[in-house]
């Protein structure tokens, strides 16, 4: 739906057959849409909101953390068997840990409804420079339009020239004309050469913008398909009136759309802010497990008997008493692992009390962000409603501006039919055809000027009405 209001502008034209090498209006904004930088920086901004939107939902899922650490010690307690060790040994630790949040004031419900309006704000701004940019491509396309039909009439111009001189000479020789009769009309042929000339350079130059507005190298050459614009089929700018064409033309701009769900966006800030007064409840649990490379165990012995002296009627003698020795062997690793395990879990709960002012700056900032949301959005709506006005009275301007130039070219053309009938009788000489012949032509640019001038205004008031293909 965004795509076909932002291409409601170009489905007026109907085309006629297309040249090999030829583009419509439409390719030529697709092109532009995709080498546009700022399109393309605009669909970072709507990847960005996805990743926002994806880690505001994982907010919700419990974490999951892994901790492992290696230790040398030396005259410290064996944690394994809790006693004293004098020499050196190394210690590994092994734990998981996870948490997960209960509650906190509905905080992350409120974040994942706001990374959804953050990201639908982002796919507004995308629409909104495309808009831009579809208008920028369709000045520019209609600008090498009529650099092109001027060129036309230039090239014609100079033809019909050249006629007239053969005429001319044709006279001179009969004896009809004197010699220098022609100087004039040379020089009116140097004229219309400069005219090709200059209006050949304004069509570079009009091609030029069209080309890097779409961002292609300028020394590609295509030519441009030419569309059937009738101005009948405009609607008449008198007829229409600015409050109406604003309730039709605002809900679907995508500034305007925009602007408003920034206003739902700082609302939601708010509510953020004062749930930060809240209590936080979470749970949480861990596990792990060491080992100690003095942990022993006695794997069997064996019975020895130790002299020892013994007094006996006031006589020292003697003997062997017996003694238990114990055999003893590291104890494995993973056996280690298994049996040194330890566990824990547990409530946390959270009462901010004094925050340092945080918490209430925060909640300062979040309605002073929604009173500037709600001015935007206001002065938004305020400054599309006057480049609507402007639009309607220029369009107006416009279409009398046409009216006047087709009068004017109808009068023109039948004062230089006059004086080519003249010319050709010999009652007028070629100071008064050049004369005839420069005012037409005046007369004819100005009405393809007004022409496309019309068109284009009236074009981006459709456009902002988001008119469809029936148009």
């Amino acid at each position: 739906m965004r795509t076909l209001l932002l291409l409601s502008i170009f489905c007026i034209f109907s085309y006629e057959g297309q040249a090999q090498n030829a583009k419509t209006l439409q390719q030529c904004v697709r092109i532009a849409w995709e080498n546009n930088i700022q399109v393309k920086q605009a669909t970072l901004g709507i990847a960005r909101g996805d990743v926002n939107l994806k880690q505001s939902r994982a907010s919700r899922i419990p974490s999951l953390n892994a901790g492992s650490s290696l230790n040398l010690s030396g005259r410290s307690v064996d944690p394994t068997s809790n006693t004293f060790v004098a020499n050196s040994f190394y210690t590994n630790n092994y734990n998981l840990s996870s948490n997960v949040l209960l509650y906190n004031g509905g905080i992350i419900r409120k974040n994942i409804e706001r990374a959804k309006l953050s990201k639908e704000s982002a796919l507004l701004q995308t629409d909104d420079i495309k808009q831009t940019i579809a208008l920028q491509v369709a000045n520019a396309y209609l600008n090498v339009l009529f650099a092109e039909e001027n060129l036309s009439i230039a090239q014609n111009r100079k033809g019909i020239t050249q006629q007239q001189l053969v005429q001319l000479n044709k006279l001179i020789a009969a004896g009809l004309r004197p010699k220098n009769a022609r100087y004039d009309l040379e020089a009116t042929l140097a004229n219309n050469e400069q005219a090709v000339i200059s209006a050949e350079g304004s069509l570079d130059i009009a091609r030029l913008s069209l080309n890097q507005i779409m961002r292609i190298p300028v020394e590609e050459r295509f030519d441009l398909i030419i569309p059937k614009i009738l101005v009948s089929n405009l609607d008449d700018p008198f007829s229409m009136n600015s409050e109406d064409i604003f309730n039709q033309a605002a809900p679907k701009q995508p500034s305007l759309k925009n602007s408003a769900l920034n206003v739902r966006i700082a609302e939601l800030d708010q509510r953020i802010a004062k749930a930060a007064y809240l209590p936080t409840l979470g749970i949480g649990g861990s596990v792990g497990t060491n080992y100690a490379s003095t942990a022993r165990t006695v794997n069997g012995g064996e019975t020895v008997f130790v002299p020892t002296t013994i007094e006996i009627g006031g006589m020292q003698t003697e003997v062997g008493l017996p003694s238990f020795q114990p055999n003893f062997e590291n104890i494995p690793f993973g056996q280690q692992l298994g049996e040194n395990i330890t566990y824990g879990y547990g409530l946390s709960l959270s009462v901010p009390i004094f925050t340092n002012y945080r918490n209430k700056s925060n909640e300062l900032l979040a309605d002073i962000g929604k009173e500037n949301a709600i001015l935007t959005d206001q002065q938004n709506r305020d400054q599309f409603k006057q480049q609507l006005e402007q639009a309607i009275i220029d369009a107006r301007n416009a279409k009398k501006q046409y009216e006047a130039a087709e009068k004017s070219v109808t009068a023109f053309e039948k004062a230089l039919e006059n004086a080519q009938n003249g010319f050709n009788q010999g009652t007028t000489d070629n100071f008064q055809l050049t004369i005839a012949s420069n005012q037409y032509d005046n007369a004819k640019t100005q009405s393809l000027i007004s022409k496309y001038d019309y068109i284009f205004k009236m074009k981006v008031i459709d456009f902002y009405r988001g008119k469809g293909l029936e148009f």
